[in-house]
C-alpha cells in the first residue's frame, strides 16, 4: 500500500501548512481590508455565525445588476435547444451514473467558461461587494475557482434524491464560500438550497460532522435530521433576486425540484491553499484594468 498520498493529504491539512499556504491571501487582505457597508457587516457576521446568510441582490448589487443578469439568463432559457434538454431531463433522459448531476442540470452557460467583462455575471461575480464579504469572513482574500449557470429540472417520479440533492460536505477546502444567485423565484417544489446552520469550519454543529477537505463528506441522513433540531435546518426559499452566502464545507442540499424548475448562477471562492485550479481561461487579449485590487488578486492562477 503507497501511503505516500495519505501523508500528503494529512500534511497538506494540518493548520500551519494551511495557514503557510494561505499566508500571501492573508496578507493582501490587510493591506487592502475593504470597508464594509451594512449590509455586508450584516452578511459577515451571519456568516461567521452561522455559515450562512441570504440577502437582496439589490442591498450589495448597482442599480439595475439584477435587470441585467436575468434578462441575460432568461435569453438562454428561452433558446430552442434549452427546451429541448431540459424536456429530455424531465423524461429521465440524461447521462448515467458516472455523471449523475447532469440527470437534473441543464447548463445554461453556453460555450467555454472564460473571464469576459463585457458578461454581466462575471462582473458581479468580481464585484467589490462580494469579494468584500468572502474576503471579510474567510480573513484573506480569495480565489474565484469557478462560476456555472444552471437550471435544475423537476424530477416528478424519477426516483430518490442523487448527487448533491443528498446531504453532503463539499471537498474543495477547509474553508470557501459559494454565492448562489436565483434568477427566478424559488418554492419548496423548485429544490431550494438547504443547510445545517452552524455545521461550517467554527460552527456549534461542527464536531458532530467531522470533515474531510480532500474527500468531502456525506453525513447520513436520518441521523442528521434526528440529531439537528428544525431550527437549525434553513431551507432557503425566496424570489428571483435572492443571494445566499455559503460555506459549503458545512453540511447541505439542494437541487430535488419536485414541481418547478430552479435558475441558479453560482461563484465559487476558495482559499489559496485549495488543491483544485480555477475551472475558467483567462484569454490572452484580457482587459483587466477596470478591476480593483481584490479582483486582480482574485482571479490569479
Amino acid at each position: 500500500m503507497n501511503i505516500f498520498p495519505t501523508l500528503r493529504h494529512w500534511l497538506r491539512n494540518t493548520a500551519p501548512v494551511w495557514q503557510a499556504r494561505n499566508a500571501g491571501g492573508r496578507l493582501r487582505y490587510w493591506q487592502e481590508r475593504p470597508a464594509l457597508a451594512a449590509p455586508e457587516a450584516r452578511a459577515v457576521a451571519s456568516l461567521r455565525q452561522d455559515g450562512i446568510t441570504l440577502a437582496a441582490v439589490d442591498e450589495i448589487s448597482p442599480p439595475g445588476t439584477f435587470v441585467e443578469l436575468q434578462s441575460w439568463a432568461r435569453r438562454r432559457r428561452e433558446l430552442p435547444e434549452i427546451e429541448a434538454a431540459i424536456r429530455g431531463r424531465a423524461e429521465g433522459k440524461g447521462p448515467g451514473p458516472a455523471g449523475k448531476k447532469a440527470r437534473f442540470l441543464v447548463d445554461l452557460w453556453g460555450g467555454p467558461h472564460e473571464l469576459d467583462l463585457g458578461n454581466a455575471f462575471i462582473r458581479w461575480s468580481l464585484s467589490r461587494p462580494l469579494l468584500a464579504i468572502v474576503s471579510s469572513y474567510l480573513g484573506l482574500v480569495p480565489r474565484l475557482r469557478e462560476f456555472f449557470l444552471e437550471v435544475t429540472v423537476p424530477r416528478r417520479g424519477l426516483g430518490d434524491p442523487i448527487a448533491s440533492q443528498r446531504w453532503h460536505q463539499d471537498p474543495d477546502d477547509k474553508k470557501l464560500v459559494k454565492v448562489f444567485l436565483y434568477l427566478n423565484d424559488v418554492d419548496e417544489g423548485a429544490g431550494p438550497f438547504t443547510y445545517v446552520k452552524g455545521s461550517h469550519a467554527s460552527g456549534r454543529w461542527r464536531s458532530a460532522f467531522p470533515f474531510d477537505p480532500d474527500r468531502g463528506r456525506h453525513p447520513d441522513a436520518a441521523m442528521g435530521e434526528r440529531l439537528v433540531p428544525p431550527e437549525d435546518r434553513i431551507v432557503a426559499t425566496g424570489r428571483a433576486g435572492t443571494v445566499i452566502f455559503c460555506d459549503t464545507s458545512g453540511v447541505h442540499r439542494g437541487g430535488y425540484a419536485t414541481m418547478n424548475e430552479r435558475i441558479m448562477y453560482t461563484s465559487v471562492y476558495t482559499t489559496p491553499a485549495s488543491r483544485l485550479p480555477q475551472r475558467y481561461t483567462v484569454p490572452l487579449a484580457f482587459e483587466g484594468q477596470n478591476l480593483g485590487r481584490l479582483a486582480r488578486y482574485a482571479i490569479r492562477p
